[in-house]
C-alpha cells in the first residue's frame, strides 16, 4: 500500500520515518505549497513524486 504526505515541513521527515516502519506502507508522494522544497524533500527522503499542491497531486490521479 501507498501512503502520500501533504506538507513538507519538519515534521514530515518524522512522518516519513515512522510510515516507513509499518510493514507494507511505502510512502511515494509529497505535496507542498513551495515546489522546489517538495522536490528537494522528497530527493532528500527517496519519495519518487512530488507536487506543488495537494490539488495537483489529486487531479494526477493519486487520490484513487
Amino acid at each position: 500500500m501507498w501512503v502520500g504526505i501533504i506538507g513538507c515541513g519538519l515534521i514530515a521527515a518524522d512522518h516519513v520515518a515512522a510510515l516507513r516502519g509499518v510493514e507494507g506502507l511505502d510512502v511515494v508522494v509529497m505535496a507542498d505549497i513551495d515546489a522546489e522544497w517538495a522536490r528537494a524533500f522528497a530527493r532528500r527522503h527517496g519519495v519518487p513524486h512530488a507536487y506543488p499542491d495537494a490539488g495537483e497531486m489529486f487531479a494526477a490521479g493519486w487520490m484513487r
